[in-house]
């Protein structure tokens, strides 16, 4: 009798997967920008003015902007815009390109106390100014032929990479820095900078595409022009001829401000230690600014209730149209730039859990050419909290 032998059906051991099965396939992530557009149009007409006539005064756009970039872990975010491309004067809003502009020449000042021996304050400042390069601002700025350059004996003190005599923001230019919200503290600013390294450190960023003149654009310093005049780019909002000196698109602003958050900014800057501190120092300034959606006593007053909170703010107020003795004759329009954190650290935990993703809770939000009267602010509110709540709500 032949003996017949059982085998077992197992499958070929080189075709097995040695980490075992594969995990169930994570859901797809719809975007943010399919929750933002939703909300934005559910509201639209909340949030914009229903005229586009101002007290007599003729809008050239009532098209709100809005830009929020939920921030994760690394490189991850979830971006998402409403006409967030689009150019628009903003206000007090733009002085925050200074303060970038500030940090980053701070920055290059330090490395050339480090690469270089000085015995004195004028003799590095003098030095520094050689080598200081504005070629990349753009024509009109060269052009104009002011603030070619820093004024930078006016900037810094000191002449060493280390204590006691570091390279520091002179006492007067500090005081300014902590002071940029106000027009006459952001005009000493910008003046010392000058408006062409303030473009040229813009466009090294990134924040400004001069072929396309579009970004971060501040060529303006807070003084009605009585001080020193203009220098404009094309905007959609504003009615001045050729423009406006102030003007951001909100893609790039937000932009800003999610590097500045998470220390991601100034990426030009070989040394560490001094990319760390522009980045925690300029934010450092931003924490201490105001929130329209956080003071009681706001130009912007909201009954709605946001469903997040206030990490860094800089408030944007300006007046359209040209200035008649000092002044513009057309309405207010109001701006902000922000980080807020959502609330309900719940939601985010189970979205990340869910997704596979990292998301903090935090979101850079910036928004403009918004208008009078306060319920147009209580509409963005909405859409902000049904934008981010029903995005990580989703299944």
């Amino acid at each position: 009798m032949c003996k017949t032998t059982q085998r077992k059906n197992s499958a070929n051991p080189g075709t097995q997967n040695p980490a075992g099965p594969k995990p169930p396939a994570l859901p797809p992530i719809k975007t943010l920008q399919q929750y933002l557009t939703a909300a934005y149009t559910a509201e639209r007409a909340n949030l914009e003015p229903s005229s586009m006539v101002i007290n007599g005064f003729t809008l050239k756009s009532k098209d709100a902007a809005i830009s929020i970039d939920m921030i994760g872990s690394g490189s991850q975010h979830e971006y998402a815009e409403i006409n967030g491309k689009v150019m628009d004067y903003s206000g007090s809003l733009v002085k925050v390109g200074a303060v970038y502009a500030a940090h980053d020449l701070r920055a290059a000042a330090r490395k050339h106390a480090t690469d270089n021996s000085f015995s004195s304050n004028a003799a590095f400042a003098s030095s520094f100014l050689s080598v200081i390069d504005t070629s990349k601002a753009v024509k009109s700025l060269i052009t104009f032929g002011k603030g070619l350059k820093p004024v930078v004996n006016e900037i810094f003190t000191g002449f060493k990479p280390a204590a006691p005599n570091k390279v520091e923001f002179a006492p007067a230019l500090q005081a300014a820095l902590d002071d940029f919200g106000e027009n006459a503290s952001a005009g000493k600013v910008i003046r010392a900078l000058g408006y062409s390294y303030i473009n040229a450190a813009l466009i090294n960023g990134g924040f400004y595409n001069p072929t396309s003149q579009k970004g971060i654009w501040l060529a303006g310093d807070y003084s009605a022009e009585l001080i020193t005049k203009s220098v404009r780019v094309p905007v959609d909002n504003d009615t001045v001829p050729d423009g406006s000196g102030q003007a951001i698109t909100t893609e790039q602003m937000t932009r800003m401000y999610r590097l500045v958050h998470t220390g991601g900014a100034f990426t030009h800057v070989a040394d560490a230690a001094e990319r760390a501190a522009a980045n925690s120092d300029m934010h450092t300034l931003l924490q201490h600014k105001g929130s329209f959606f956080f003071g009681a006593n706001s130009t912007v007053q909201i009954s709605e209730t946001p469903l997040f909170a206030r990490d860094c703010a800089k408030v944007g107020i300006g007046t359209l149209g040209p200035l008649v003795n000092g002044k513009s004759t057309g309405p207010e329009v109001i701006s902000e730039g922000s980080v807020m954190r959502w609330n309900a650290t719940a939601d985010v935990t189970a979205f990340n859990s869910a997704h596979g993703r990292s998301l903090s809770g935090d979101f850079a939000f910036v928004w403009q050419n918004t208008y009078h009267p306060n319920a147009h602010w209580d509409a963005l509110i909405r859409i902000v909290n049904t934008t981010i709540k029903n995005f990580l709500a989703q299944a």
